[in-house]
């Protein structure tokens, strides 16, 4: 498999499994509430969410912060090129909190990965990168 790492400044802002018919449209599920957007379950929704796009072939930039946005931009055929190679989507396991940002481990067909995704105060990812497990 591909590593892909993608890394911007984290930021600082609960259920363990989940799998990709357990989540929801995080940016549109609970309005402007803070609180909520700095939770394990919220970043586990958004990082289903990021995950979905990138399997049908699209990064939604909208969700990031710019910064973030910008540094993702020059590595989107490598992403992609990356989750298309993992298969489907097995399921997402919170494991604790690092940097700011919220550690999961991904599985997917083809092999487990490790995610660190952070999301800000509006509700943007700020930060996010990906390894294979090691």
């Amino acid at each position: 498999m591909i590593a892909f790492g993608l890394v911007a400044a984290l930021f600082a802002a609960q259920d363990s499994a989940m799998t990709q018919a357990e989540g929801h449209r995080a940016s549109e599920a609970h309005g402007q509430d803070p609180a909520h957007f700095a939770t394990a379950r919220h970043a586990q929704h958004m990082l289903s969410d990021f995950i979905a796009d990138a399997q049908a072939g699209r990064v939604a930039y909208e969700t990031m912060t710019p910064e973030m946005a910008a540094a993702a931009r020059p590595q989107e055929a490598g992403m992609l090129q990356f989750i298309a190679q993992a298969g489907a989507l097995q399921s997402i396991e919170h494991v604790g909190e690092q940097n700011g940002g919220h550690a999961f481990t991904v599985t997917f067909d083809n092999g487990a990965t490790s995610w660190l995704i952070s999301i800000n105060a509006e509700n943007k990812i700020a930060g996010l990168g990906v390894q294979p497990v090691q």
